[in-house]
């Protein structure tokens, strides 16, 4: 898809969205995209009324510590917890520029959201940004009695990269007899590494998040490392698990003109192949990150957001 093609197709109500940067990784230092990320991400959610709760958690397999931030709703007393894993390509944003973003969506959910600011490559790699999403989960689920939510109220959710490493975190899980969330929310997943490889895939011209970036973090994140063989193939990307039986159930929202589309289809394939209860919902015209504008598809996606953690905590 070119990216004529791609805005074409693109809802109309979500024409701002062309006027967005498009940062390419590849020529612009890591350095300033991160912090043209930061700065984006907050200009575009705002400054948090309620700071959440900040806590230092020990790593995993005495990795480095990292934090959480807790986010709880306000005079209400919580129906679930949520690991929220955040985007960016596996090596740039943060959970605490998405702090007003998670506390509305706490307030929204009546739940406790625990955001975890995992390591970004490729300063770390690969299995280091995945322990401490598994740290955050332990460690949520460990809380989770004080807060008197059963594990059967736990959830994990992440966009892109998020979604991805949510979707990892769950095949650890259950490869290594872990407790498993009691569902998968993903948005748009990052679950491929082959998503962008092939030199002639047009589909670098993507709105938003284009094949050349998903490339680029893909190799940021495995670094000069071989592949990962068995099943820690699908640890590294999930699209790639040797087995998708046994896993929580999934709930996928993604956009008809995202890169991430294919392989979102796929996973929910994969899935449902294997026994599992999977949902996927895809939003016509609608690129990566489409849901931050407002229009009658963002809405729709987000009251499917919504529905699906009240699915599964009901």
């Amino acid at each position: 898809m070119t990216r004529e093609e791609a805005i074409a197709r693109l809802d109309p109500a979500l024409s701002d969205y062309i006027q967005r940067p498009q940062i390419d990784l590849n020529s612009v230092p890591l350095s300033i995209a991160r912090a043209q990320a930061d700065v984006s991400v907050r200009a575009l959610f705002g400054a948090v009324a309620t700071p959440p709760e900040v806590v230092v958690i020990a790593g995993l397999h005495d990795e480095p510590a990292l934090e959480v931030r807790v986010h709880r709703p306000l005079n209400a007393v919580p129906k679930s917890a949520i690991l929220h894993v955040h985007g960016g390509g596996m090596v740039k944003s943060s959970a605490s520029a998405l702090d007003a973003r998670i506390a509305s969506l706490a307030q929204e959910l009546q739940s406790i959201i625990v955001s975890v600011e995992y390591r970004l490559a490729p300063e770390t790699l690969f299995p280091g940004p995945l322990h401490d999403c598994l740290a955050a989960w332990h460690w949520m689920m460990d809380e989770a009695e004080n807060w008197g939510l059963a594990p059967g109220l736990c959830f994990i959710s992440g966009d892109s990269a998020g979604g991805g490493l949510a979707a990892a975190t769950c095949l650890y899980l259950r490869d290594s007899g872990g407790t498993l969330p009691a569902r998968q929310i993903l948005v748009y997943p990052m679950l491929d590494f082959q998503t962008g490889l092939c030199e002639d895939n047009d589909a670098d011209q993507r709105l938003g998040w284009n094949g050349s970036n998903n490339q680029f973090g893909w190799r940021a994140l495995l670094g000069d490392q071989p592949l990962p063989q068995g099943e820690r193939l699908g640890h590294y990307s999930p699209a790639h698990a040797l087995s998708f039986a046994g896993l929580p159930p999934t709930w996928i929202g993604v956009g008809t003109i995202d890169l991430f589309l294919e392989e979102s289809i796929k996973f929910a394939a994969a899935l449902a192949r294997a026994d599992n209860d999977v949902t996927l919902c895809t939003y016509k015209g609608a690129p990566h990150g489409f849901q931050t504008i407002p229009s009658k598809v963002s809405e729709r996606f987000f009251r499917d957001y919504c529905a699906a953690f009240a699915v599964a905590s009901s």
